[in-house]
């Protein structure tokens, strides 16, 4: 089994947690189509798109689902713990000898433009190209589908807080290449 396969098996066997390999499998679609894009697409770019997709939320396995189904605000121990799961995807990963690539990506997917994401506090282009495609890919597919705690937004109004967001939370190279997938 290739190492995609080995991503696209766990997604698929997440037990209780079906919503998680769904959303993965919107994320590589709007990942892919972003890479497609990019005047620097190859099918290596597609393939690292595809299997950090696949590992950036794997580490959700470890925070317990009364937490990730919680209809109400986290704690700030809940978010704490919320926000160790891209250093346990990273993990995950590189024990199992994914693509550094990959494995960067499930690690920095949350780390913010302006320096204030998670794990690493990384800025602007130190954080790894695959996370921030897949951040914006990401943070898309969650505004726009039912949480828990939320009801979907529009995805005109998901569009413009990426879009308020771009330069801050987000790469304002990327946001508006998922802008141009979605409005076109």
């Amino acid at each position: 089994m290739s190492l995609s396969g080995n991503a696209e098996a766990l997604v698929a066997t997440i037990a209780g947690m079906p919503e998680l390999g769904v959303h993965a499998t919107r994320v590589t679609s709007l990942a892919v189509r972003i890479v497609e894009l990019r005047a620097d697409a190859s099918d290596a770019m597609i393939d690292v798109a595809v299997q950090s997709a696949h590992w950036h939320d794997l580490g959700k396995l470890a925070i317990p689902a009364t937490i990730l189904d919680k209809p109400a605000r986290l704690t700030e121990q809940e978010y704490t713990l919320v926000q160790q799961h891209p250093a346990i995807s990273h993990a995950m990963a590189t024990t199992m000898a994914v693509d550094e690539d990959v494995c960067l990506a499930a690690r920095h997917h949350h780390e913010w433009w302006n320096g204030r994401g998670y794990p690493d506090r990384l800025t602007g282009e130190s954080i790894p190209l695959m996370a921030r495609i897949i951040a914006v890919a990401d943070a898309y597919d969650a505004m726009t589908s039912d949480r828990p705690y939320r009801a979907a937004m529009p995805a005109s109004e998901a569009i413009a807080e990426l879009e308020r967001g771009a330069g801050v939370q987000f790469d304002p190279s990327i946001v508006p290449l998922l802008v141009r997938l979605e409005t076109t």
